[in-house]
C-alpha cells in the first residue's frame, strides 16, 4: 500500500501556527485594516505583526510538542479557538482578559442565554 512519511512536529506545529493565525483571527485582521493606513508603511506594520504573532504561537506550540501530548493540544486548542472566533463574529467583541475574566464570573443563567445552538451547528 501507500507508504505516508509522518511530518515532523516543527512542520505540524508551523501549520498550526498558521492556521491559528489565519483561520480564526479574521475579526482582528478586519479590525487592523480599519486602524491602520493602507499605504506601504500600514502594509508594512501589518506584515510585521503577522510575523511576530505566528512566531510567538509557534514558539508556545513547538515548546509543547512532545509527542503524546502535541495532537491532544491541538485538538483542544482548535475546538476552543473556534467557538471563540464563532462568539467573536457573532457578538463582535474582541476576547482579552477582561473578558475572560468576565466570563468566569458569571452564573449558569448568563451563560445560558449565550450559548446557542448555531455554536454547536457549525
Amino acid at each position: 500500500m501507500f507508504k505516508v512519511k509522518p511530518l515532523r512536529a516543527e512542520w505540524v506545529t508551523l501549520i498550526a501556527s498558521l492556521y491559528l493565525l489565519i483561520g480564526f483571527n479574521s475579526l482582528l485582521w478586519q479590525h487592523l485594516a480599519s486602524v491602520l493606513a493602507t499605504d506601504g508603511h500600514g502594509l508594512l506594520l501589518r506584515v510585521a505583526f503577522g510575523l511576530m504573532i505566528l512566531c510567538a504561537f509557534n514558539l508556545v506550540l513547538t515548546l509543547l510538542a512532545f509527542r503524546p501530548l502535541l495532537k491532544p493540544l491541538l485538538i483542544t486548542l482548535f475546538m476552543v479557538s473556534a467557538a471563540v472566533a464563532y462568539f467573536m463574529s457573532q457578538y463582535g467583541v474582541m476576547i482579552d482578559v477582561g473578558m475572560l475574566r468576565n466570563a468566569l464570573e458569571t452564573n449558569a443563567t448568563e451563560v445560558r442565554d449565550l450559548l446557542s445552538i448555531k455554536l454547536f451547528y457549525i
